[in-house]
């Protein structure tokens, strides 16, 4: 029998407005000795998306992002999502001559960064230095039509086996994978989860948004605890 069942729209961006609404000082993501609230996330994504719409960028972009894991990394995500565009990862701890390639496979339109050696480095028709954000209050009027059947995000292959390969997941496809594992999981019973997973893996999905659609609090690993299992027990342990 076929399942007519209605998939929902990409509404992460939603779900943490009404968390920041209904409970802004929950925690939304925890990051060494910094925890990032729902109002902040909120706040830090309205800026980042305020700067990318300047920028005319809308759905039909593809944004690389190469930024070091942070919070930063994942307000910047939701902006990307935010106006329909697609992101691209280029994780800093990747080689930059993979890095380069990628950029210029995906025909990136901008890429964000935190370091101005990657504007010589990377190739893309614009860059913009996640320093020169301006988070200040910012309060955009404009609304976009958002097409759910358009990439939320490209990743590319190992290219172990020849040139790296482009996957575009569908807006719509993240929607039922988070849909579908919340319904097993039952997230809300969790309320955290530890993210250690690099961005250019598909399961960075389900650690960065999976918590973030339900109210819960992501607990952000950074780069000396995603290499040392003896740290990582330890935020564990926490």
């Amino acid at each position: 029998m076929r399942n007519d069942r209605r998939i929902p729209p990409l509404d992460i961006l939603a779900r943490v407005r009404l968390s920041a609404s209904n409970n802004p000082g929950k925690p939304a993501i925890e990051f060494q000795d910094r925890v990032v609230t729902y109002g902040d996330l909120a706040f830090m994504v309205e800026n980042v998306t305020c700067e990318l719409r300047s920028r005319g960028l809308a759905g039909v972009n593809r944004v690389g992002i190469n930024l070091p894991r942070s919070p930063e990394l994942i307000a910047t995500i939701l902006s990307v999502l935010e106006i329909g565009a697609a992101y691209v990862p280029l994780p800093p701890e990747s080689p930059t001559r993979r890095n380069q390639l990628i950029a210029q496979l995906a025909k990136t339109d901008l890429i964000i960064h935190a370091n101005p050696i990657i504007e010589g480095a990377l190739a893309s028709r614009h860059h913009l230095d996640i320093a020169d954000v301006a988070f200040s209050p910012c309060r955009s009027t404009c609304e976009m039509d958002i097409d759910d059947n358009r990439p939320a995000y490209i990743m590319y292959t190992s290219g172990s086996t020849g040139e790296p390969k482009g996957v575009a997941v569908l807006r719509r496809n993240v929607s039922y994978f988070l849909d579908a594992i919340n319904q097993l999981l039952q997230f809300p019973t969790w309320d955290r989860i530890i993210s250690a997973t690099t961005f250019s893996f598909d399961i960075s999905i389900l650690e960065f948004f999976l918590p973030l659609s339900q109210n819960g609090t992501v607990v952000l690993a950074d780069e000396r605890q995603v290499r040392s299992g003896k740290a990582l027990v330890q935020l564990l342990d926490k």
